[in-house]
């Protein structure tokens, strides 16, 4: 049989115009919804890693008033929480703040607050809020190497049971350190040698940075550079709280709250509130908790006690 005149029709193969515009339209249509996804997840992996470092930045700041108000007033076996004023022989403190002795004050301050933090006097610093200090010493020596484990320059205090004494250069013998603070030699073994590391705190800006800044003397005497803590702190409220009856028949003893340091006195408790207790933008901000420190030998109670 001739099949010569049979024709097979055959359909071309592939997509056709209006099926390829539709799958093109499917896969833009994917595409947005990606690359949308994948910018929503990393604004929220943002937002969680600024949250996270706020909260380890608050957590820091805790720890380090926390453990200066847990010194304040430390010098050796020499405590100033209370000490009269005559107890200090000399101090060459720069300026009040870091002055071991307070103005128009008979007696010591462990912890000090000046209106303005401007008092710091630090260059590249700009104060917004009050300034918080606390004075106490770390031991760096013996009456008999009292040179040794101090850098040059560094601020200095040596001290007695009952004395303290603050020169403007180290004393290099024994013998310098008894006529300093007024004692003999049998009264060596209560004798300390402190480098002197008063600490500040305050609210204010430094290179555009606004935020909680702590700051320490330098070898020169002066406070330091400022050391961010938290960032984005635009406020502080800082208030005390002092022993004001002490109980003997088992309950708890009666405090009273003030905003203001009292002279003479030394706070048993610290609160320091943040921002009015919230840290960053509206929408990812971390919830500040109240600062409590708590001032070592600052319960007049504890003492009777003792």
């Amino acid at each position: 049989m001739d099949n010569r005149n049979t024709r097979i029709h055959i359909r071309s193969g592939g997509f056709s115009l209006m099926e390829f515009l539709v799958a093109s339209a499917l896969g833009m249509i994917v595409l947005i919804a990606a690359t949308s996804g994948y910018f929503d997840t990393r604004a929220l992996d943002k937002a969680a890693g600024e949250r996270t470092v706020a909260q380890q930045d608050l957590r820091r700041a805790a720890d380090m008033l926390v453990r200066d108000a847990h010194m304040a007033g430390s010098f050796g076996c020499f405590d100033m929480r209370g000490a009269a004023g005559s107890a200090v022989r000399g101090d060459d403190a720069l300026d009040m703040l870091q002055s071991l002795q307070t103005a128009g004050q008979t007696s010591l301050q462990a912890v000090k607050a000046s209106a303005s933090a401007a008092a710091l006097n630090t260059g590249g610093f700009t104060a917004t809020s009050s300034a918080l200090v606390f004075l106490y010493g770390e031991p760096a020596g013996m009456i008999y190497q009292a040179d040794e484990e101090i850098a040059a320059g560094a601020p200095v205090v040596y001290s007695s049971c009952d004395r303290i004494f603050r020169p403007s250069e180290h004393l290099q013998t024994a013998a310098e350190i008894r006529a300093a603070l007024g004692i003999g030699g049998n009264s060596d073994g209560e004798v300390s040698v402190m480098r002197y590391t008063p600490a500040a705190y305050a609210v204010g800006s430094a290179d555009g940075q606004e935020g909680l800044y702590r700051f320490v003397l330098g070898l020169d005497g002066r406070w330091g550079s400022p050391q961010l803590l938290v960032k984005n702190i635009s406020s502080w409220n800082v208030s005390y709280l002092y022993a004001a009856e002490c109980r003997s028949d088992g309950h708890a003893e009666l405090f009273e709250h003030t905003h203001t340091v009292r002279a003479g006195e030394t706070p048993a408790l610290i609160h320091i509130r943040l921002n009015g207790g919230k840290v960053g933008e509206a929408d990812n901000a971390v919830v500040a908790p109240v600062i409590e420190a708590a001032v070592g030998g600052g319960s007049s109670c504890a003492k009777q006690v003792r």
